[in-house]
């Protein structure tokens, strides 16, 4: 697991909890929407032509305009 798309993943998810319920607290839904993020990333690296081993290995600059990219 490439721990910056991890980061951003996290970023993006506590963004959309934070919007969703200002309240939200349950830890376990907050680690799905985590994850369906990192997932969702993930798949989207791959319809970029990214392969698993450069997804696995991508560097923090990467993974930020990926991230970008993702967004738009």
């Amino acid at each position: 697991m490439n721990t910056y798309l991890l980061k951003e993943a996290a970023k993006l998810a506590l963004l959309t909890a934070s919007i969703d319920d200002p309240k939200f607290e349950n830890t376990d839904d907050l680690t799905e929407l985590i994850i369906s993020f990192l997932e969702n990333i993930e798949v989207f690296a791959q319809m970029l032509q990214f392969t698993p081993d450069e997804i696995e290995n991508m560097d923090e600059a990467t993974a930020k305009k990926l991230i970008s990219k993702y967004i738009d």
